[in-house]
């Protein structure tokens, strides 16, 4: 396997894959962003949970830096663990969500179990942006 990059051996478009999925997981650990853009479509972003959930598991590659990926690009254990847990949390929480619940991003939000998701994303978010975080735009 190849040696783990550290943040300075990143290339910018390896910086941007990183801050791509800090930027994700930032949209799922911000309960203001939610209520802005998911559910009163403030932008400009144009934004809904399922858009924001299709991004980050499929176009982010969340799964994949729970792994192999993660590690090639140097993320800590800690980060690896963080972001398989929001992972599978995330996609547990998805499963149970009937089809109405989907098409209203309120119903989603307001939901107990949303404030565990939200806080495994910020936990998610903090341990990558530990690594990586000052290397990326706000």
């Amino acid at each position: 396997m190849t040696k783990p990059m550290e943040p300075d051996e990143i290339n910018e478009g390896d910086r941007f894959v990183l801050c791509e999925l800090i930027s994700g997981l930032r949209t799922f650990a911000d309960r203001s962003y939610q209520e802005r853009v998911w559910v009163r479509g403030e932008g400009p972003q144009v934004d809904a949970y399922t858009e924001s959930l299709v991004d980050i598991l499929e176009d982010r590659r969340l799964f994949e830096f729970a792994g192999p990926l993660g590690r090639y690009y140097g993320l800590s254990d800690d980060a690896i663990d963080a972001i398989r847990l929001f992972g599978s949390e995330l996609d547990a929480f998805d499963k149970q969500l009937t089809i109405a619940e989907k098409k209203e991003d309120n119903l989603i939000i307001s939901r107990p179990e949303w404030d565990r998701i939200r806080s495994l994303a910020a936990v998610a978010c903090e341990k990558c942006g530990a690594f990586f975080g000052e290397h990326c735009d706000e």
